[in-house]
């Protein structure tokens, strides 16, 4: 389906999804106790299923390649990790920024989750770094796999301090979960579009897609 879209109508829709996205955020409306804050928190929480759904197809178009032992997905496997990184990478930006607004700290080092995230970030910078500069397709489909069932388990077995498990707890909570789901169905469409990009326009040096 992604690759029916033509390469020059990308920026026109992922600017138009993140008109849709901005206003669904603006839509959520105040919470009993995070008040109007409660808008960058779904946005973190968003973001971050976001980054691991991306995580997830990274690792099994590296479970693919290593079962069919050939190059034809090494530039899908690029394209994947690329995209999971900058995800995780965004998502770890809206984290500080939530937990500056929340908590009024940048970094809550003692939440498990925190630290989690931290990991997470730190594997997939050096998985990225390590596989580019080595230029091993399996390699790159290994790490690629091993990322992503590490970032799942991370995430999975984290527990919280001050983080909620579930942060609406107001009134009208009905709501909540409507505009989230949306909200996170925004971002991950946007993710895979800028993927595709990505794979249409490979980096120099790279195998063409």
């Amino acid at each position: 389906m992604l690759q029916r879209i033509p390469i020059r109508h990308l920026p026109r829709i992922l600017a138009a999804l993140a008109v849709l996205a901005a206003a669904v955020v603006w839509a959520i409306p105040p919470e009993a106790k995070l008040g109007g804050a409660i808008r960058i928190v779904l946005l973190h929480g968003a973001l971050a299923r976001t980054g691991i759904v991306m995580l997830g197809l990274a690792a099994m178009a590296g479970a693919v390649m290593l079962i069919l032992r050939g190059d034809r997905f090494t530039a899908l496997n690029r394209t994947l990790q690329t995209t999971a990184l900058w995800t995780w990478v965004v998502y770890a930006v809206s984290s500080v920024v939530a937990t500056w607004i929340t908590w009024g700290v940048p970094v809550a080092w003692d939440e498990p989750r925190t630290q989690a995230s931290a990991k997470i970030l730190a594997m997939v910078v050096v998985f990225f770094l390590v596989t580019r500069r080595i230029g091993q397709p399996l390699l790159l489909a290994f790490a690629n796999l091993v990322a992503g069932l590490a970032a799942f388990l991370l995430i999975r077995n984290a527990g919280a301090v001050q983080h909620p498990l579930n942060a609406v707890m107001g009134a009208n909570a009905a709501i909540f979960p409507i505009l989230f789901i949306t909200l996170w169905g925004i971002l991950v469409a946007m993710a895979l579009l800028v993927a595709r990009w990505i794979h249409v326009r490979p980096a120099p040096g790279s195998d063409a897609a």
